[in-house]
């Protein structure tokens, strides 16, 4: 009766210390969750750039709208060589799409104004695009674009998003991706 006893002490110790193991553990998955994301929120601070792009017609604000396509934090070649694991998980695909305000100045010009998060230790790779809203104004946003000053490399996307115009700004680095697509890069200052 007493190994019965002791057989089941065990059992019951074993039971109790499975629970508290698997408390233990998804308080801890939670708190390292959260931490993540306090020290993501931190290492990142919004810049707002302007960017005087030059001449461009106004009434393109009725057939344009402009987005910043955050592609992610780092560059393609430092992520998958120098990258401490920390920064590689920083690095991950973001694909998030920010709005481009254009401000008309007095003499006829357009200002972009960009609100960039940027990585403050391994920056920002992001791309600029015009979102065209009638496929029959695709060829004159082209054109238009390619005629501004500060505006280069000016393409239409070749994916399923076809009513897009890539384009880089000059104003900032450039980094090629994996699939050898070149994007802007802002640096950490």
């Amino acid at each position: 009766m007493i190994e019965a006893l002791r057989e089941l002490s065990l059992k019951e110790l074993l039971f109790e210390s499975t629970i508290i193991a698997f408390i233990f553990r998804f308080v801890w998955g939670i708190f390292s969750e959260i931490s993540n994301r306090i020290r993501q929120i931190f290492a990142r601070r919004i810049r707002v750039y302007e960017i005087d792009i030059g001449l461009y017609p106004s009434e393109f604000d009725k057939v344009v709208d402009f987005y910043c396509l955050l592609i992610r934090y780092g560059t393609d070649s430092y992520l998958s060589g120098l990258a401490s694991e920390r920064d590689k998980f920083d690095g991950r695909l973001q694909n998030k799409i920010l709005p481009i305000t254009i401000a008309q100045t007095k003499d006829g010009k357009a200002r972009f104004i960009l609100r960039l998060p940027i990585h403050q230790r391994i920056g920002t790779q992001f791309k600029c695009f015009g979102e065209v809203k009638s496929s029959n104004e695709l060829e004159n946003v082209n054109k238009a674009l390619n005629t501004c000053e500060r505006i280069r490399s000016v393409s239409k996307s070749s994916s399923q998003f076809r009513n897009r115009v890539y384009f880089l700004l000059n104003d900032f680095g450039t980094s090629k991706s994996v699939e050898g697509i070149e994007n802007n890069v802002c640096f950490p200052v």
